[in-house]
């Protein structure tokens, strides 16, 4: 390992083998960690296998595959902001894309936060505020997923709009802005647009197109491409086929990601008009996938083969024109069942064609994946990426609060989850999940609070809420009262025979942890065709296991399983990538699941 060359890594500097500085201080780091972010260093953006970094680090020696996890959560502490530059390729290895100091030419990617700005409306019509925002996000889709750098989501750049644009670049901690406006009269448009520097705050680049409206979405590329070039990007232009500016404004406002089924229902009619209208827009047929996906969530199980078969159809269109659309992604993991097909669910988050994402919806998708494995802290880090790149986006700092209660970070989870509910009150997923966090700390008044009668009339809790029944007999620790509910839970599941084995975790929680097992062994996991199938994103999923607050069930031996029955132990087994609680048991949790190695689990059945 040579000593003679420096890196730079954002504000960092790294001597490989001797030290890290930050602004010429050295930062308190392990020899492991500095050996780990040398080696890595000196690959050159090249990814480096968990093999070649067990080979170089520690000789050959046998240690705990953890070890190299340790470590990494190290560097990414010292790193500090800059630490998404340390990419973990999932079930790889892992990349990290350093700039050489002295170098001709610094690193592309390197230091580039973008922030695209919504273009002001210069036009006395207010609908055309909708085609302004279109503009703006899809010149932020088309160069990212062409070019290396890091772009801040548009739900928090688009909070930004006339004398708020000059706090965008502090508030969002953006190293460039793109800005612009528009005007509308007739068939002609006028697209003005410039990139600012915001350290130097000088114009790196600027310009202004007068055309017709079917021309939009060649001004859209061109611009990409030249802010490509002002960064010493690379970007692919790609040819799109012109869409009507009334079909191009209701896709812009059916596109929008809502959790009010009706609200959804209407997206979903509209964003098919769209389809109808314009059959070569390729994002319009992926958003629409999307969205019935995501709508088929709340479908009675009966009816959703119909849902998928359209959603498959729509995936088709959209992978013709234009294959690996982020919102295609997203929607194929919303179809895959929810037990029992892990291991395509990561190699499809984890192909070729989802390399390099950072959409924040696909983000969130990998990470809430990772909950369903029960990799929390791991889930933790990638929903902490998506929050960093859209910190005012409701659904991607809900999640981030949830991953960090899943993880034990209890102090983080709160007020990450507090936040979230103060600034949109209606996210009724992440009331749900505090509701939970406050009944584990026992604050009650906080519980209260937020299961006020006229609160939930306000901001209805939706498919969780059973949460309120759960709060409720927690708080009087009722022996009778627990007993009541645990009842009701069997009742219901053995009047159909099935059951979402996450109720299993309620169950154990309410202190009947051996009758739980009974239930869930004489119990099909799935949905049964009746009105008490549950509905919604997380149903019959595996991810409500995991939460480091509930222990009565993983703390059992006979927990593994139930892990077997749903799919979760032969993907451990298979790809290595175990649960967090394998280390945190009193037995042998992998043990206990090689045992069982081969046993066929079950299949999801609707």
């Amino acid at each position: 390992m040579g000593d003679s060359e420096e890196f730079r890594i954002g504000h960092l500097v790294l001597q490989p083998g001797r030290q890290l500085l930050d602004g010429g201080q050295r930062l308190p780091l392990g020899s492991k960690a500095l050996a780990l972010l040398s080696v890595l260093a000196e690959a050159r953006g090249a990814l480096v296998t968990k093999d070649e970094l067990m080979g170089a680090v520690w000789g050959g020696l046998i240690v705990e595959e953890n070890a190299i996890q340790v470590h990494i959560a190290a560097l990414r502490k010292a790193l500090g902001a800059v630490a998404d530059r340390l990419v973990t390729i999932r079930g790889q290895g892992y990349r990290l894309e350093p700039e050489q100091r002295g170098a001709a030419a610094p690193d592309a990617a390197t230091g580039i936060v973008l922030a695209v700005l919504p273009f002001d409306n210069l036009s006395s019509d207010t609908e055309l505020t909708y085609f302004c925002d279109g503009v703006s996000e899809e010149i932020l889709t088309r160069i990212t997923r062409h070019a290396r750098l890091t772009a801040i989501g548009r739900t928090s750049s688009f909070q930004f709009r006339g004398a708020d644009k000059a706090h965008a670049a502090t508030s969002l901690k953006a190293s460039h802005v793109l800005d612009g406006s528009i005007q509308r009269s007739g068939g002609q448009i006028r697209v003005s647009a410039h990139l600012l520097d915001c350290a130097g705050q000088t114009s790196l680049w600027s310009q202004r197109y007068d055309r017709g409206l079917e021309d939009i979405f060649a001004v859209q590329d061109e611009i990409a491409e030249a802010i490509a070039a002002a960064l010493e990007l690379e970007f692919a232009p790609k040819d799109v086929a012109p869409v009507d500016s009334a079909i191009y404004d209701l896709y812009l406002r059916a596109r929008e990601r809502v959790t009010d089924p009706a609200q959804m229902t209407r997206n979903v009619a509209s964003l098919a008009q769209v389809a109808l209208n314009a059959p070569g827009f390729a994002a319009g047929w992926a958003t629409l996938a999307y969205r019935r996906a995501e709508l088929m969530m709340h479908c009675p199980y009966d009816r959703r083969a119909i849902v998928r078969q359209a959603v498959e159809s729509e995936l088709a269109r959209s992978d013709a024109l234009d294959p690996g659309h982020p919102d295609a992604l997203a929607a194929r993991w919303e179809l895959m069942v929810p037990f029992g097909s892990l291991g395509a669910q990561e190699a499809m988050l984890n192909s070729n064609t989802a390399a390099g994402i950072a959409a924040v919806d696909f983000l969130t998708t990998r990470a809430y994946f990772l909950e369903c494995t029960g990799r929390s802290a791991a889930a933790a880090e990638e929903a902490e990426r998506a929050a960093r790149l859209d910190p005012l986006n409701p659904f991607a700092m809900g999640l981030y609060g949830q991953a960090l209660w899943f993880a034990g970070q209890w102090d983080r989870a709160l007020a990450a989850m507090e936040h979230v509910v103060n600034k949109w009150p209606d996210s009724h997923h992440s009331v749900a999940v505090l509701i939970q966090a406050h009944v584990h700390r026992q604050d009650w008044d906080a519980v209260a609070r937020l299961t006020d009668p006229a609160r939930l009339a306000l901001y209805p809790l939706r498919e969780h809420v059973g949460v309120v029944a759960f709060a409720r007999v927690m708080r009087a620790n009722d022996p009778a009262g627990r007993r009541h509910m645990f009842d009701e839970i069997a009742r219901r599941a053995d009047a159909t025979g099935h059951i979402d084995p996450q109720v299993g975790v309620i169950a154990a929680e309410l202190g009947f942890v051996d009758e739980t097992f009974a239930l869930l062994e004489r119990s099909t996991f799935g949905p049964c065709g009746s009105p008490r199938d549950v509905m919604g994103t997380h149903a019959y999923r595996t991810l409500l296991l995991f939460p480091a607050a509930y222990t009565a069930l993983r703390a059992d031996p006979r927990f593994t399983g139930v892990c077997v029955r749903l799919g979760l132990a032969q993907y451990w087994l298979d790809s290595g990538q175990w649960p967090d609680c394998a280390d945190d048991v009193d037995y042998d949790f992998r043990g206990e699941c090689a045992r069982h190695a081969g046993y066929p689990h079950g299949s999801f059945q609707t």
